[in-house]
Order: C-alpha cells, then structure tokens, then sequence
C-alpha cells in the first residue's frame, strides 16, 4: 500500500520512529546495581567510541530514578504507589507507543490543518450539481443539451470552493472536463473586475494567433495534481490549481455589485457550456451589475465583427433560441 507522502512529511516520519524507538521508560523500575554506567550513543552500537561521554549514575536508597533516553528525572517516593526502592519488577517500553503517537501527530488532518479558503456566499457542491441539472435542457444546445457537465467554483483568490458532476455516475461525463472546468472558473475570476466582467467566452479572439493575447495560455498551466478521481475525494478544495481557458463556459460572480470569484462550466461543446454557465450563475443569483447578459457570447457571424468573438459550435442555441449555425467544416489541411 502506499501512502503517497510528501516528502518533507516522509522525512518527518521517518525521523519520528527513530527517535521514538529510542525513548525507553521503565514505568516501574528494575533491579540493578548500585552503578550504572550510561552512554547517550549506546543506541547505535557506539558505546566504545568518546569514552569520555560514559556517565556513571549512583543510586541512593532513597531515590527513584525514571528512565527517559539518556535523562534522568528524580521523582518523589510516592509516585511509586508507597514503595521508595522497588528491588524488582516488570518494565514497559513506550517507545513504540511515543512513535506510534508522533506517526499520528504528523500524518493526522488536526496535525497541520489547511487552512480553509473564504468561500463566503458561494454555492457548495451539492447546490452546483442541483443548478446543473435544473438548467440542462434542449434550449442549450450542443451535444448533450447541457446534461453532461462538470462545474466548479473559486473565489477571489482562485482557490477551489466546489466542485461537481452533473450526473450521479461522475465517470459519464468527460473526465477530461473536470480540469477544463476548474480552469475555466479560475479564467473567469482572474480576468475579471468590479467594473468589468468578463467570461471566457469573450477571451476567444484575442488569444488567437495574430491577436495581441496570443500565448496568453502559458502563463498559469493548470496543476494536476489538484484533480480527483471519478467521484472521488481531494481535487484541489482550498487550493489554487492554475489554469487558463479561452473558450466558452466559464463567467465571474457577483455579489451586491462586487466580484466573489468564477464558476467553470465543461462537458458539452464550448457553446452550450457557456449557456449552462450563464444559467447556472443567473439562478444563484450571483449575475454582475449588468445583468445575466453582460458578458454573454458573440458570434460574429451572427452579430457582427468584434474582438470579443467566438465561434459557432454544433447545434449553437443561445439565450433559448433556436438553432443559430454549427461549427464551421474543415475543408482540407
């Protein structure tokens, strides 16, 4: 089995079992001459290296001498239950229990507990999945209308607060959505403003080759091992995972006019993505000062020349319309 440490945590442990093996304390003591002879690195089988470290201990009648490492602690007669000088008796070692408790102290959550990211009037899991599914539909379009999608939420910090899968078999919906998703939600929020929100659906154009954003991408990559498995745990909560997107499906949230994070929406054709995004964001009630449609999606073939474009998709719906284009046909390479 592995535990997949780090390896600042596996060095921590290791060094913990070795000590801890070497703490030995005698809970009552054993009879032994009147003269012991200690030396701290007997240990390690180096007893007959620097003599000059050996401590030759005496004991009097009267004391009671409590073993820890190389210390020793002189307790009151009382602590032996009313006998001063024992001649005999049994000893338990508590050097495995010490390293089994250092083993827990480090490895345990309580130990080093993260520190828990503001996710303060942001939707939980379970309210994203709910949105996800009350949105999906015919008027969204693209392949699956919308009901395939992996969404995820970050706050103004980008740090991961949620994230979800639409359907209860997360394995169904494209696993390569659920980074797409976290990315698009990061995207959103890092481009945007009080005074300007911006999805990523309007980022298109301008991080195309001969736009004045081209490479944009390579800025902030996307960190995998924030990513969890099909319905699994971890996956980045509380973390920043990275990552930049420059296509539809992921927009900003607001709240009493200010901006609170992103909300990444993946699964289906960019298009359909976008609308699920834009929906999903119009029910929490978290739109930007504009309104719903502030940042929404144009389609230059449809709307007109502009830097904020973005292509057709397959079966492209918008706002509940009826089909607007697909995406266009390669005609050769």
């Amino acid at each position: 089995m592995k535990l997949r440490l780090e390896p600042q945590t596996t060095l921590i442990l290791v060094v913990s079992i070795m000590f801890g093996g070497l703490i030995n304390i005698p809970i009552r003591r054993i009879g032994r001459p009147s003269v012991v002879i200690e030396h701290p690195l007997a240990a390690f089988g180096l007893m007959n290296f620097w003599p000059a470290l050996r401590r030759i201990r005496r004991e009097s009648e009267q004391e009671w001498t409590q073993r820890a490492g190389v210390c020793y602690i002189t307790l009151p007669p009382q602590v032996q239950n009313g006998n001063p000088n024992p001649k005999g008796g049994t000893s338990m070692t508590k050097g495995i229990a010490l390293s089994i408790a250092l083993l827990i102290l480090v490895a345990s959550p309580s130990a080093a507990p993260a520190t828990g990211a503001n996710c303060q009037g942001l939707p939980d899991a379970g309210t994203l999945k709910a949105k996800l599914i009350a949105v999906a539909g015919p008027s969204i379009g693209g392949l699956f209308n919308g009901e395939r999608m992996w969404a995820a939420v970050v706050n103004r910090n980008g740090e991961v607060c949620a994230f979800a899968a639409s359907k209860d078999d997360p394995t169904q919906v494209w696993p390569g959505s659920q980074a797409i998703a976290k990315s698009k939600a990061y995207t959103a929020n890092a481009f945007s403003l009080d005074s300007l929100a911006l999805s990523t659906a309007r980022l298109y154009t301008f991080t195309q080759p001969g736009h004045s954003l081209w490479s944009l991408g390579q800025s902030n990559l996307f960190d995998p091992k924030f990513l969890a498995p099909p319905g699994g745990q971890g996956g980045g909560d509380n973390q920043i995972v990275g990552g930049l997107i420059f296509f539809g499906g992921g927009v900003p949230l607001y709240k009493e006019g200010k901006i609170i994070g992103g909300l990444g929406v993946s699964g289906d054709t960019s298009c359909a993505d976008h609308e699920v995004a834009k929906e999903v964001r119009d029910q929490l009630g978290l739109n930007p000062p504009g309104g719903k449609l502030t940042d929404d999606i144009i389609y230059p073939n449809i709307d007109g020349p502009s830097e904020f474009g973005h292509p057709l998709c397959n079966n492209t719906k918008r706002n509940g319309s009826a089909k607007l284009g697909d995406e266009t046909k390669a005609i050769s390479y």
